[in-house]
């Protein structure tokens, strides 16, 4: 019987430690160093001899966003799931951000206030998760990237991913350019994982090499966001979480404004509206219930950092085992994907 993709989700998302470590294979190779490429290392690290990430920025993710992450300095949430299986594959990572300055959550849950049109809202559920990670997306990848690769069987290199190897219809490796430049170093790997996310090529690897390329579609969002970093200043607020929606409506157009608490004693600021009524690119604005409190940080403590941009479409790739080489991904000794309705895309361990 076919799992449904519900029940397969249930099962991978589970927040039990995992126990079963079987290895596998000998080598994976991750294209990609981001956090999905980290946590994918994490999970293959378990049933590998040996797991090679290939990231492009050689940059020390400590000091800042990498160039290979332009979204680094915008606001980022970190769900409850995804808090979960950081906590699943790293236990005691949340206390470890908590130590190493990430703000705890206040004792008052009243201390989020989410405003809808002008409206103060009920207080956020209280979350059987732990304590919820507010940070800067450089400070949570930072983390992430140490805890990973002090994984005994995981290491990294730099360099520009440049192709797959493939023999006898099937993915043996990836061929990299190393940092710096140089000849092409070509890694042997049982099984490849593409990480890299909008920056991806492997559409055109694998039209290079006769198979169909997976569709693409694409949704015009017209979103424009603006981001500032400020110190913090009880004078001006002791505010933990503050979001203002200004839901889309008759004379008014849809915006959202929110200032978090952030490591390093600071709060970050995002404002966000379509492009006929979007921020302006030279400066952070807001809706006015939140104008007030811009004026003061921006008196009262030194902008730490700005950053404007546009996100014009969502691009997605879809690939099934019509049209991908899922097959070529599967381990010695393992079944790949059988073709069926609705069709497969798991391989099977063989008897």
């Amino acid at each position: 019987m076919v799992t449904s993709p519900s029940r397969l989700f249930s099962e991978i998302a589970t927040a039990e430690r995992p126990t079963e470590t079987r290895v596998l294979m000998r080598r994976a190779v991750v294209l990609g160093g981001s956090i999905a490429g980290l946590m994918a290392a994490r999970v293959l690290s378990d049933h590998a001899d040996e797991v090679l990430i290939i990231e492009r920025d050689p940059s020390d993710v400590d000091g800042g966003p990498r160039p290979g992450v332009p979204q680094g300095s915008q606001v980022h949430a970190l769900l409850p799931a995804g808090q979960i299986q950081l906590e699943r594959w790293f236990p005691g990572i949340v206390d470890e951000a908590l130590a190493l300055g990430a703000p705890p959550p206040p004792g008052d849950p009243g201390a989020a206030k989410i405003f809808v049109n002008g409206v103060l809202g009920l207080p956020p559920a209280p979350s059987d998760t732990g304590p919820m990670l507010i940070t800067t997306r450089p400070f949570l990848e930072a983390l992430v990237r140490r805890r990973t690769l002090a994984v005994g069987n995981i290491r990294m290199v730099y360099g520009r991913a440049e192709g797959l190897v493939l023999a006898n219809r099937r993915v043996a490796g990836a061929r990299y350019v190393p940092d710096g430049g140089g000849e092409p170093v070509v890694e042997p790997a049982d099984l490849v994982v593409d990480a890299m996310g909008r920056s991806s090529r492997l559409s055109d690897w694998l039209a290079d090499n006769g198979w169909p390329r997976p569709p693409m579609q694409r949704m015009p969002i017209k979103l424009n966001y603006a981001t500032a970093l400020f110190k913090q200043d009880e004078k001006v607020s002791d505010a933990w979480v503050v979001v203002y929606h200004t839901m889309a409506g008759k004379g008014r157009s849809a915006r959202i404004g929110g200032i978090n608490s952030v490591e390093g004693d600071r709060w970050i600021m995002l404002v966000a509206a379509t492009t006929r009524t979007g921020p302006p690119a030279t400066s952070p604005t807001s809706p006015p219930a939140a104008a007030s409190t811009t004026r003061a940080c921006s008196a009262t403590s030194p902008n730490t950092g700005r950053c404007s941009a546009g996100w014009p479409r969502t691009t997605r790739r879809t690939a099934d085992a019509g049209t991908s080489t899922s097959s070529t991904a599967c381990p010695p000794d393992w079944s790949p994907p059988v073709t069926r309705s609705p069709p497969s895309t798991r391989c099977t361990a063989r008897a």
